[in-house]
């Protein structure tokens, strides 16, 4: 993996590796949320994106990385975004102790932010209330926020609430997730309805332009999220991703194109598997 500055925040994130033949690159930014492709016209549009519109296109790829997908940052989603997310304060706790709670690697565990993302501990780390060090980015990117001060602010909320306690005062910030922290998010999850998509179809290049341009525009625009099961990293048989996803989409989209005389099998196969559920099929 080589080393690069964030496309979209210039902060520092790594080149994965990415599809042969793709026109982009295959970044992992712990400012952005995570991993993300994005493609070279993407890339030069972002010097006209606002740093608003950045937050909301961080918060696309946070909630895809949260599916275990990866979000395609096209010039047409660039285009799409908001001038200003309407992100309540609210939401936006609830999304810091999502991340907070992912990040314990077990119950009661203390949640420790110092030294470098990815693992030196020699790097200079600015603790929080001042400008935000490295240490901070996943910080930034998963409450929505463009200052520490919110970071402050939304900490303040989770602690008020009784959710999170702050175990130091000074120096690196550490953290612990509270019980009634896991009972909010418990909450939080059973009243939040599911805004995946999943969308059925060839994955080859040839309809690459059909997919960014128009199903994934055409589902964004209607509030919903999409899902292509060749966007979601995972060791399993494909066939132990399809359903669980299915099962987990709002509804699904279905396109049969095809080579001539080589039908989809695995197209039809979800779209029926979706209509047996109960799953509205497009």
């Amino acid at each position: 993996m080589t080393d690069i500055k964030c496309p979209i925040w210039g902060t520092p994130a790594r080149i994965m590796p990415g599809d042969a033949g793709r026109d982009g690159l295959a970044i992992d930014s712990p400012r952005a949320g995570g991993k993300y492709f994005i493609s070279r016209t993407a890339q030069t549009m972002l010097e006209n994106v606002t740093d608003q519109q950045r937050v909301a296109l961080t918060h696309e790829i946070c909630d895809h990385n949260i599916l275990g997908s990866t979000l395609n940052v096209t010039s047409t989603m660039l285009k799409a975004l908001p001038s200003r997310p309407n992100f309540s304060a609210q939401e936006r706790s609830a999304r810091l102790l999502r991340y907070l709670i992912n990040r314990s690697e077990y119950l009661g565990k203390s949640i420790d932010f110092a030294g470098d993302v990815y693992g030196n501990t020699n790097s200079s780390i600015v603790v929080i209330g001042t400008r935000p060090g490295k240490a901070h980015f996943p910080l930034l990117a998963w409450s929505d926020s463009l200052k520490i001060e919110e970071i402050d602010f939304l900490l303040d909320m989770l602690i008020e609430d009784g959710a999170v306690k702050r175990l130091s005062k000074t120096g690196d910030l550490s953290l612990i997730v509270l019980p009634k922290g896991y009972s909010r998010f418990a909450e939080n999850n059973s009243q939040t309805a599911n805004d995946q998509v999943f969308i059925a179809m060839w994955f080859d290049q040839s309809v690459n332009s059909v997919y960014e341009n128009g199903i994934e525009v055409a589902v964004r625009d209607c509030g919903y999220r999409p899902l292509r099961i060749d966007q979601k990293e995972h060791n399993n048989k494909i066939d132990d991703e399809i359903i669980p996803e299915i099962k987990r989409s709002k509804f699904i989209v279905a396109d049969f194109t095809s080579e001539p005389d080589k039908p989809r099998g695995g197209v039809y196969f979800e779209a029926g598997y979706a209509m047996g559920m109960g799953i509205p099929v497009v």
